[in-house]
């Protein structure tokens, strides 16, 4: 532990507030004491990357090798949507890093849908810039955010439920050929293999979706987002219309997965609860701006806007 604080610290002059404060903490205090005081400086891109590195340890892996790179994934700026006179979003900031969730929060109308939609290639902006790994990327379509490694769940999962579950797992990119014959046997196969990795074993691929729980058809429309490549995942309302122990079932699936991919999520949820259980950072929309954004402890704890404090009044005990 020693040797990995003493690589954080000689890492960048901007950690010596946070170095001087955990050197005042006894030897033997608990590792959860030195993530709190170094997310106290949430935004901060190297101590937010440093909190990232805690986070791994409090959940029980290696850090002797990591990467001490310290770039954002993602990084929105002044991003505004104009739908003819009306402003959706106006001049909008965001960023995150690898390993990172992120909520978004407020009420219908906040401009949370306008932004994953931008983000996931469906409207583009009016204005401003996205830059993915600090390189300016535009998308005109969501096969470009999808290339760019941007995976989108939507609340309505976007499967057709009388297609098999093979079929929905590689809709509109399906392994075919040279005479154009789909290679179903090989397609089979890989469905059933992605799902199993994130711990859904499908003994028939070739089921119809419509047989399947919520949960599980939740659980492909993750799965396939992974396989195609994506490093974020945004995800909207990803507990909705489930049952109280099927939300707490995809909750531990999304961190399961989150913490074996190291995926980025942003995620809107009216659901404070699964809102607590998963989210490192909270980001507070009202009328397509970014009015409060901070770690998730911290702002629900002490809220700085009478709005967000509105918000979290509405909040449950966290689940798990």
């Amino acid at each position: 532990m020693k040797s990995f604080l003493d690589k954080i610290f000689f890492r960048s002059n901007n950690l010596d507030k946070v170095s001087k404060k955990i050197k005042n903490l006894n030897k033997v205090t608990p590792i959860k004491k030195i993530f709190d005081a170094i997310t106290s400086y949430s935004l901060d891109g190297e101590i937010r990357y440093v909190g990232g590195c805690v986070r791994k340890i409090l959940s029980g892996e290696e850090v002797d090798d990591i990467d001490m790179a310290t770039n954002s994934y993602m990084r929105v700026e002044n991003v505004t949507k104009k739908f003819g006179p009306f402003t959706a979003l106006n001049g909008v900031d965001l960023e995150v890093y690898p390993g990172e969730v992120h909520a978004l929060l407020g009420d219908n109308g906040a401009g949370k849908s306008t932004l994953i939609k931008i983000l996931s290639g469906v409207h583009q902006p009016t204005s401003g810039t996205i830059y993915m790994e600090e390189v300016e990327r535009s998308f005109r379509s969501p096969r470009d955010a999808s290339a760019a490694g941007i995976g989108t769940v939507y609340q309505d999962l976007a499967i057709n439920q009388l297609m098999s579950v093979t079929r929905n797992f590689f809709m509109g990119r399906e392994l075919t050929s040279t005479l154009g014959k789909l290679r179903m046997d090989e397609m089979n196969q890989i469905a059933h293999d992605e799902m199993l990795k994130i711990g859904i074993d499908f003994s028939d691929p070739s089921q119809a979706v419509g047989t399947m729980s919520g949960g599980q058809r939740q659980t492909l429309a993750i799965a396939r987002a992974i396989y195609f490549g994506a490093k974020v995942l945004i995800l909207d309302e990803p507990t909705s219309a489930l049952d109280v122990s099927v939300q707490a079932q995809i909750v531990d699936l999304l961190r399961e997965v989150q913490a074996k991919y190291d995926l980025v999520y942003l995620f809107i949820s009216h659901d404070l609860k699964v809102v607590r259980a998963l989210a490192h950072y909270l980001v507070v929309m009202k009328n397509g701006k970014v009015i409060e954004q901070g770690e998730a402890g911290q702002v629900f704890d002490n809220p700085k806007e009478a709005y967000t404090k509105e918000l979290m009044d509405a909040a449950f005990t966290p689940l798990g």
